[in-house]
């Protein structure tokens, strides 16, 4: 089929895992769909693909999920769903002046989803500290971070507190495992997600 016959379809409208749509312009709570999430985090790796093994976004979530207090569980899981519908972008580049708009967009995602699922929005500091601490974990396990000057003051803010993490193995799980393990805790923390 040729590109100029296909149907029209919203600009800035991207085609979900489900088949449905989602419009990063302009989000609706009733397009959000946790399988969506699920599946697009499970497929998007995090440090933008520079790591020697794939690791998820997802697996990420479900780590940052289990390092916040039990009652920001929820908030811990889908703290990264925005990136489901606009991408994982690594912090030097997201924070960078030139991505106003992104951040400004993934806000607006991060809002409706919060709402959606009655999270706490802004998200709590809780959820960023965890988010360093995962931060931390993986860059250790992944990027070769141990004596590097860049990462070192990551590593030392969450040594004496975390030791046990940091010297636990992180394996990487392939997507559809990471899927897995993102829909169990879904799960656990009642969160219903269609199959």
């Amino acid at each position: 089929m040729a590109l100029d016959i296909l149907p029209p379809r919203p600009t800035g409208a991207l085609q979900t895992s489900s088949g449905a749509f989602f419009n990063v312009f302009e989000p609706r709570l009733e397009d959000v769909s946790l399988f969506d999430i699920a599946r697009a985090l499970s497929n998007l790796t995090r440090f933008g693909g520079h790591v020697p093994r794939f690791y998820s976004v997802a697996q990420h979530s479900v780590l940052v999920s289990r390092l916040v207090p039990a009652e920001l569980a929820r908030e811990g899981l889908l703290h990264d769903a925005a990136e489901a519908y606009v991408l994982d972008m690594p912090r030097p580049i997201k924070h960078h002046p030139s991505f106003k708009l992104y951040r400004e967009i993934e806000d607006s995602v991060e809002r409706v989803i919060a709402r959606k699922f009655n999270l706490q929005y802004p998200f709590p500091v809780d959820i960023k500290k965890a988010d360093n601490k995962a931060l931390a974990i993986e860059a250790l396990k992944l990027k070769h971070a141990q004596g590097n000057p860049y990462w070192e003051p990551w590593l030392t803010e969450f040594a004496d507190e975390h030791q046990e993490l940091l010297e636990a193995p992180l394996i990487p799980l392939q997507p559809d495992y990471a899927f897995e393990l993102f829909s169990e805790r879904c799960r656990d923390l009642g969160l219903y997600l269609p199959e």
